[in-house]
């Protein structure tokens, strides 16, 4: 008789074989963003480009989503929340604080472009 799966496994199976290792891994992200400051039109693009750790089997997504993530959680304890209530992350984590951590663990925004 068959052996009864639940969907989280299955889907983990199937991801397993579409998702592998075999072949390089690169995360490119570019935003531009504009705005007025002091009633003066800015424009400031950022990209960061990262690419998969082998050595620590970590894909870029991996790194981009789970270094991030593990940041504005310790956030939490070292800088203590700034605000009650719910708000994102980028509302309450100093994004300096995030930026110099990040670099820690060699993922970079970079600013390419301002005007």
């Amino acid at each position: 008789m068959g052996k009864r799966t639940g969907r989280r496994e299955l889907f983990l199976e199937l991801l397993k074989k579409r998702l592998t290792f075999d072949e390089p891994d690169v995360v490119m992200v570019l935003v531009t963003a504009r705005g007025k400051q002091s009633g003066v039109e800015r424009i400031r693009s950022c990209r960061l480009i990262d690419f998969d750790d082998r050595k620590n089997f970590m894909t870029a997504m991996m790194r981009t989503t789970a270094y991030p993530t593990s940041i504005i959680v310790h956030s939490l304890y070292d800088v203590g929340m700034l605000k009650r209530g719910a708000f994102t992350a980028e509302e309450v984590v100093p994004y300096s604080y995030l930026d110099a951590r990040l670099k820690q663990r060699f993922i970079a925004v970079e600013t390419i472009e301002e005007r």
